[in-house]
């Protein structure tokens, strides 16, 4: 192996960590982004995608066994796939967690036509250690876990309370809209409602004084179940009562209707609003992709530099060099030029006749004479070329004018500038 392979920094390897880097950046935040409809739910809670003993998994499999329309609803939107074209609208199933409100029920239902069944949390619990399938359960819900079904009939606000104790009885058998009888087989343990004031809400089952399902006020065709035990995944293990949840779930849908199981009140849901969400959708995703380019393309500059690198010269030079340009720029930009070619003609003049030792006692056009008698290497005199340049009104003239001055001052004072 030659030390250019065994090299660590290698521009390839470099090149390729960059590269991965920054496909993991941006994909973590992609997934970050999508994260609700990405999940496969399992996370030990009560919901349709949970395949623990709180969930609801089992259920909605044995439907779609049954041949029930049965989905499983991300979309934010309200809404059952094929309840427009069926009788009765659909059934939408919520399971709506510990400490929702009234107003988010209503906001999740929407313009929704259909019937809605709203299944009440009855287990406090966490995911267990031996498998993310497994929960723990850490307690009851408090009784006010039914605020959520609260309302107000006729300017009367009606209030209910959950009752949990021995269900006293193995089933009961009731007839929903006059179809065949349904029986339910009861847990051990049996959550039910007491409503308050005696109104608002109207029993469809019960067991002795406990509701067990019942519409509610405010909205037709919004029924609660008041124990998840009857159609979750601990009612799956056994097979009457798995029979008894599916009875249950059809006759309040009605003979064929569609029905949808709720996920985006568990955080489950897509089309959700967020920041980071928005920037991986139109319109904005345009913009994420020119920004991600724009930090590419500058990453590649950062490699790869087209010629050396510019260093910004001073605003003002130094030396003499330096004070000669500023002041010639500042002169130009002052359109003065006009006005200085006199005066370099004079200085020439002076210099001229110090160093042709003219008489001292001339001066002005009589030295301008003196001095015609040397003639440069194209005869012109002096006198000529200094008139030229006296009457010169633009910029051009006096340079013209400036650099015949010149040359006849080095043609016969032999000035090497």
């Amino acid at each position: 192996m030659s030390a250019a392979d065994s090299n660590p920094f290698n521009p390839r390897i470099i090149a390729g960590l960059i590269v991965a880097g920054i496909i993991g950046f941006v994909g973590f935040w992609v997934l970050t982004a999508f994260t609700p409809e990405l999940g496969n739910g399992r996370n030990a809670q009560a919901h349709a995608l949970s395949r623990s003993a709180v969930g609801f998994a089992g259920v909605v499999e044995l439907a779609k066994a049954g041949g029930a329309p049965i989905t499983v609803l991300r979309g934010a939107s309200a809404g059952v796939p094929g309840a427009d074209d069926s009788e009765f609208g659909g059934l939408m199933v919520l399971t709506p967690l510990i400490g929702t409100t009234r107003a988010q029920i209503d906001e999740r239902i929407g313009d929704f036509a259909g019937s809605v069944l709203i299944v009440l949390p009855k287990y406090l619990t966490g995911p267990a250690l031996t498998g993310r399938d497994r929960v723990m359960r850490m307690g009851d819900v408090p009784d006010t876990v039914t605020a959520m079904l609260d309302s107000n009939v006729e300017g009367k606000s009606v209030t209910f309370l959950a009752n949990r104790g021995p269900a006293g009885q193995a089933q009961v058998a009731t007839r929903l809209w006059d179809e065949d009888a349904v029986t339910l087989r009861l847990p051990g343990q049996l959550q039910g409602i007491v409503q308050h004031d005696g109104a608002g809400m109207r029993p469809l089952i019960t067991v002795g004084t406990r509701i067990i399902v019942a519409e509610l006020p405010g909205r037709g065709s919004t029924y609660v179940l008041s124990d998840p035990d009857l159609i979750n995944n601990l009612a799956m293990a056994d097979d009457a009562r798995a029979a008894s949840a599916y009875a249950l779930l059809t006759a309040l849908a009605g003979p064929g209707e569609p029905i949808g199981f709720d996920v985006t009140m568990n955080g489950l849901g897509s089309g959700g609003r967020s920041l980071l969400r928005m920037a991986f959708v139109p319109p904005f995703l345009g913009l994420t992709m020119c920004l991600l380019a724009g930090g590419l393309f500058a990453l590649w500059q950062g490699f790869v530099r087209f010629g050396p690198p510019w260093r910004e010269a001073r605003r003002v030079a130094l030396g003499k060099a330096g004070l000669v340009a500023n002041g010639a720029a500042l002169i130009v930009q002052a359109r003065r030029v006009p006005h200085f070619a006199a005066r370099y003609g004079a200085m020439v003049r002076e210099a001229a006749a110090r160093r042709l030792h003219a008489p001292s006692a001339l001066s002005g056009s009589a030295l301008d004479i003196w001095l015609d008698r040397f003639a440069d290497g194209n005869g012109r005199r002096f006198s000529e070329i200094l008139s030229r340049l006296e009457i010169a009104q633009t910029a051009g003239e006096c340079v013209e004018g400036a650099a015949a001055l010149v040359q006849w001052r080095k043609d016969v004072l032999r000035d090497s500038e």
